[in-house]
């Protein structure tokens, strides 16, 4: 068997070292000249597993055998972006930042960063690491789609509310014309409308554009009423949160539907 033979899935005995977090055998295997360029059929390098599987140890071999930080699997993800979706990786993600990995690449498609992978997904501690070393926070999508209305978009709390703390800017507007009012209305949970109440309350009401309308000709009011308010008044009893939902989104918006 050679050193940098490939499987069925293309992974080498490297990658596999890697994904499960072999720090010993990844060191022999690194002794023996195995390449840390290659990659399985994801376009993934051993590097973007062991962001995966967290395997510190292994990920500061690769790094000082010259593993390459912005190699891309086919979603166009580098190891960055990898490892910002896993929970409680600050040490990995600054381990690759002072290894010179781009903090604002961007994936195929949506054009996600890495910060917006860690809005998505919930990561807090993820996110503010990336911020504080420069991550561009107003980053767009390639639908206008900044950190903070994905996360809200997807009741992400803990990055919501990291994202309100760093100062996100709560104008921010996708390419359908919805506004941080517009997905709220339709889907953020309690907690995360309380945050943004009293984000609102701390930059003063008017910086929101209430009267500003979608791609579909739709106020978040309009939003907020066909999505919600319609929907649950119209059952036989209303859960209690998303009651106090709609009594404090009319609040924030001075009005009564």
């Amino acid at each position: 068997m050679h050193i940098n033979e490939q499987d069925v899935l293309g992974r080498t005995p490297l990658i596999w070292a890697a994904s499960s977090n072999k720090t010993i055998i990844a060191k022999i295997l690194l002794e023996w000249n195995a390449d840390v360029s290659l990659v399985d059929k994801q376009q993934k390098s051993a590097l973007h597993w062991a962001m995966i599987s967290q395997s510190f140890d292994v990920a500061k071999l690769l790094l000082e055998n010259k593993a390459n930080t912005e190699l891309k699997d086919i979603f166009g993800r580098t190891p960055l972006h990898e490892v910002a979706k896993v929970a409680n990786s600050e040490h990995l993600i600054n381990l690759l930042l002072d290894h010179g990995a781009d903090i604002d690449a961007e994936d195929y498609g949506f054009k996600r960063t890495p910060l917006h992978l860690a809005a998505y997904h919930g990561r807090a501690g993820n996110l503010r690491a990336l911020a504080a070393c420069g991550a561009d926070i107003e980053c767009p999508t390639v639908s206008h789609r900044t950190a903070l209305l994905d996360a809200i978009a997807y009741n992400r709390l803990p990055t919501v509310k990291a994202l309100l703390e760093l100062g996100a800017d709560l104008n921010a507007v996708d390419s359908d014309g919805r506004t941080v009012l517009h997905l709220t209305a339709s889907f953020a949970c309690l907690e995360i409308i309380q945050e943004l109440s009293s984000a609102v309350m701390r930059s003063g009401a008017k910086t929101l554009s209430v009267s500003a309308i979608n791609s579909e000709g739709k106020t978040a009011y309009e939003n907020y009423y066909h999505d919600r308010k319609r929907l649950y008044y119209g059952e036989m009893s209303v859960a209690d949160d998303e009651e106090q939902a709609f009594l404090l989104l009319e609040k924030m918006w001075g009005t009564k539907l």
